[in-house]
């Protein structure tokens, strides 16, 4: 069995907006078309209920491919996010929701959690 080789392209994107630069290039037939991850986290430290309907709004809006209704209260790593979606608007992928939950459903304390979702685009 032979072993693939791939290159690392590994952007991190904190407070400046240089997302519109990386995802308005050319990927097509690359690697880097096919295997993204950004990695955010979503609401923070509100009550059990009032997290789960922020991050619900939030997966609605990537499923959606809407990064306009995106702020900064559903994902600290919005533009990272965003990029991302528009990247996947602009090459037709579809979002599917591979699970979404906050850290009441796994570390127990339902008073301030902190939201998680996880997406795939094909």
């Amino acid at each position: 069995m032979a072993i693939r080789t791939f290159t690392r392209f590994i952007i991190h994107v904190s407070g400046i907006n240089i997302t519109d630069t990386i995802f308005n290039c050319d990927f097509s037939g690359t690697i880097l078309l096919r295997f993204f991850v950004i990695s955010s986290d979503l609401s923070h430290f509100h009550a059990y209920h009032e997290a789960n309907y922020i991050d619900k709004r939030t997966a609605d809006a990537i499923m959606a491919l809407k990064p306009e209704q995106i702020s900064y209260e559903q994902a600290c790593g919005r533009i990272p996010v965003n990029g991302l979606l528009k990247l996947a608007k602009k090459h037709h992928l579809t979002p599917t929701l591979l699970d979404l939950r906050n850290s009441g459903d796994t570390a127990g304390d339902h008073n301030r959690v902190v939201g998680y979702g996880a997406f795939g685009f094909e």
